[in-house]
């Protein structure tokens, strides 16, 4: 029981979606009409976005420690994408030319909706326990999102910034820049 509660309270973590832009926000910015574009510590500018490694930051110290603002200093990671060890996040990004080796379809795990997601084939026999116990307890559980390629990711942080008048540092709070992820 306290595995499902576990992959209850896990599954809850990852799939829920915010209700309004409010609930993407830090919470210093909540109900603040702020434009971020003309802030002092950290300007950006935007040209023709083909890849989001062309999103460059202006100046180069950045005095934040605010956890949603990317570093001046990007760096490409050393390890293999496929290194489960492998550091990814606001400073560490993967190279463009990077996909998994082991693709497999989410549908090896028995999950609903699985024929349209491709996940690491390491995950499947976690994945497939997961939903075995979550069936036995009565839990019907789907999946909504899987491997993006670079180019979806670029795709994707752009269609948000889009909806967001090119605020970047809005964008940067609540989507990740491609090799980012």
């Amino acid at each position: 029981m306290k595995r499902i509660t576990g992959i209850i309270i896990t599954l809850a973590l990852l799939l829920l979606i915010p209700q309004k832009m409010d609930d993407l926000l830090p919470p210093e910015h909540v109900n603040k009409q702020e434009d971020y574009s003309n802030k002092q510590e950290s300007e950006w500018y935007v040209m023709g976005i083909q890849d989001t490694s062309e999103i460059l930051q202006v100046k180069t110290s950045v005095s934040s420690t605010n956890w949603w603002e990317y570093p001046s200093n990007i760096y490409t990671t050393e390890r293999d994408g496929d290194d489960l060890l492998v550091l990814v996040n606001k400073q560490f990004k993967l190279p463009s030319t990077y996909a998994p080796s082991d693709l497999v379809k989410a549908s090896k795990s028995g999950i609903r909706r699985g024929e349209s997601y491709q996940l690491r084939s390491i995950l499947i026999p976690d994945l497939t326990a997961m939903i075995n116990d979550a069936k036995s307890s009565g839990i019907d559980l789907s999946i909504v999102s899987a491997y993006r390629s670079y180019q979806t990711q670029v795709n994707t942080y752009k269609y948000w910034l889009g909806k967001n008048n090119n605020n970047i540092a809005l964008v940067d709070t609540f989507s990740a820049r491609a090799g980012h992820s």
